[in-house]
């Protein structure tokens, strides 16, 4: 018997997370798991912010993941509030840009606080979201990825195994 939340660990946020009509992970076109992706290496911050971004190679149709200072915090047990998380206007940039697939190294893509509303504005742009990524010995660069959530078909998120390649 496995007794856990949809968002354990590594996993996938669909858009019926935040959103009342939103697509659950059953009607998420199976190749936005996988494909090429961009890590992007952002350490000495609190926030990722527009001004982050701006100048990085980021195209309409890009899958990004953002490492960051968080890899410190990926073995410890509990959790920390001060983790960097994308802002608003991160978030409104990436959207612009057409971004695809977002996923951050920490637990959530936005603060603490959610005052910014990240998620609800990926979500509505559909955007996939992975959290909990484990980037910590990862350089900075292009790979292909492979990140498959649990079949949960109905699921507003599921566990993910993610390899990169």
């Amino acid at each position: 018997t496995i007794a856990l939340s949809a968002h354990t660990g590594t996993h996938v946020d669909a858009p019926t997370h935040f959103l009342k009509d939103g697509l659950t992970l059953g009607q998420i076109p199976i190749d936005r798991f996988m494909g090429e992706v961009k890590v992007f290496e952002l350490t000495g911050r609190s926030h990722i912010t527009e001004e982050d971004l701006i100048g990085l190679d980021i195209q309409a149709g890009d899958k990004v993941f953002f490492k960051t200072d968080n890899g410190r915090l990926v073995d410890e047990p509990t959790f920390h509030r001060d983790y960097c998380a994308l802002d608003g206007s991160a978030a409104k940039y990436l959207i612009d840009q057409g971004v695809t697939v977002i996923g951050v190294d920490y637990l959530s893509v936005e603060d603490a606080t959610f005052n910014d509303r990240v998620h609800v504005m990926l979500m509505e742009a559909e955007v996939l979201i992975y959290e909990g990524l484990n980037l910590k010995d990862v350089p900075e660069g292009k790979y292909q990825f492979a990140g498959l959530p649990l079949r949960l078909d109905k699921s507003e998120g599921a566990p993910a195994r993610v390899v990169l390649w």
